[in-house]
Order: structure tokens, then C-alpha cells, then sequence
């Protein structure tokens, strides 16, 4: 995501720090933003219309959709829903850096249960895929 850096044109009560993971300042509208497309390729990825997950969140039918086209506002409580809606964790969603947060959340679950060498053989099969 693509922060804007405080500046001489913007006010502290403009400009918000939202964390390491983000790498810098945002403003309100920014940080939305960024929120309705990461709601939308998380559920993308899922392959879940905008319809059904509002349904599923027991939200109207068009509630993620007004999410996404920055109609509506999401509010924390149904920011963190969502998160467990597609059983990632808060700090997944903002993190840039995990392309694929669902699969990795998945991924993490499996690996919780393996023993220390199974681990060892996991993260140098992983090591591999990594440099191809």
C-alpha cells in the first residue's frame, strides 16, 4: 500500500500512523482504500460473490459490495467478522507483503501440528520453491 507521508499540506488529525507493517503514515480516504481491495481480492481468492458473503456475514445482500465501491464504510467490529470470515488474522489483512493470506493461514494451521524434523523438511521444501 502507498502511504502519504506527513507533510507540510496535512494536519496530525489528517494523518493517521497505522503501523509498522504499512510503512508509514495514511490517511483516512488511503487506508479505506486500501481496505476495500484488500476485502475484494481476499474474496477473489476465495471465489465468493460480494452477495453471498454479505448474506453469510448476516450483513444485507449488497453490504460488501458498498465496502468495495467505497460506498459504506467498514466498522472494526465487521473488519475483524471479515477476518474470520476468511480465518486470517487482523494483522494478516494489512500485512502487504502476504500476497495469498487464506492459503498461508491454512499453510500455518497444517505446519502447527508437524513435528521438528517435518518443519525442517517443510521450510527447506519451501527454501527451494523460493529460488526457482
Amino acid at each position: 500500500m502507498v502511504c502519504t507521508a506527513l507533510g507540510d499540506t496535512k494536519t496530525y488529525n489528517d494523518v493517521y500512523k497505522v503501523g509498522e507493517w504499512m510503512d508509514g503514515y495514511c490517511t483516512v480516504d488511503e487506508l479505506m482504500d486500501f481496505i476495500a481491495k484488500r476485502i475484494q481480492a481476499l474474496r477473489e481468492q476465495k471465489n465468493v460473490s460480494a452477495y453471498s458473503m454479505s448474506l453469510e456475514l448476516g450483513q444485507n445482500n449488497s453490504y460488501i459490495n458498498k465496502i468495495e465501491n467505497r460506498k459504506s464504510n467498514v466498522s472494526l467490529e465487521v473488519l475483524l467478522y471479515i477476518c474470520q470470515y476468511f480465518n486470517i488474522t487482523i494483522s494478516d489483512f494489512f500485512d502487504t507483503d502476504i500476497q495469498y493470506p487464506i492459503e498461508l493461514q491454512e499453510h500455518m494451521n497444517e505446519a502447527k501440528k508437524l513435528d521438528k524434523k517435518a518443519l525442517q523438511n517443510l521450510t527447506e521444501i519451501a527454501r527451494q520453491l523460493n529460488e526457482r
